[in-house]
C-alpha cells in the first residue's frame, strides 16, 4: 500500500478531512453523485486525473465552470435566516440533510 501521508498530522484530523470530505461530497447535486456510484473516493481519483480536467470542468467540479457552485449556493440562500423562536441555520441545514437522504 502507498500514500502520501505527509500531511496529515494525526488520526483524528485524518478522520476529519475524511468527514469534511463525504460532507462536501453530499451537498453536491444528486446527479453527479450517481455519476460516481454515491462514493467520495471515486469523485477525488476522478479530479486528480488530467485527462478529466475538461470534463470536471464542464460538470462545475473544478473552476471554470459553476455549475455546481449556483445549485449548492441556491440551496443555501434558501434557508431562512432563523427568528426569534423559530430553529437556527444549523437546525435547518439537519432538518434539510435528513429530508434529502430519505
Amino acid at each position: 500500500m502507498y500514500g502520501d501521508f505527509t500531511n496529515i498530522e494525526d488520526f483524528h484530523n485524518a478522520n476529519n478531512r475524511i468527514i469534511q470530505a463525504r460532507e462536501d461530497f453530499l451537498a453536491l447535486p444528486s446527479e453527479i453523485r450517481e455519476q460516481f456510484d454515491n462514493d467520495p473516493g471515486q469523485l477525488v481519483e476522478f479530479i486528480n486525473d488530467p485527462d478529466n480536467i475538461e470534463e470536471a470542468q464542464e460538470m462545475g467540479l473544478l473552476p471554470g465552470k459553476e455549475k455546481i457552485r449556483d445549485n449548492i449556493d441556491k440551496k443555501q440562500t434558501s434557508i431562512t435566516e432563523p427568528t426569534e423562536g423559530s430553529e437556527t441555520k444549523k437546525e435547518q441545514i439537519t432538518q434539510i440533510n435528513s429530508e434529502t437522504a430519505k
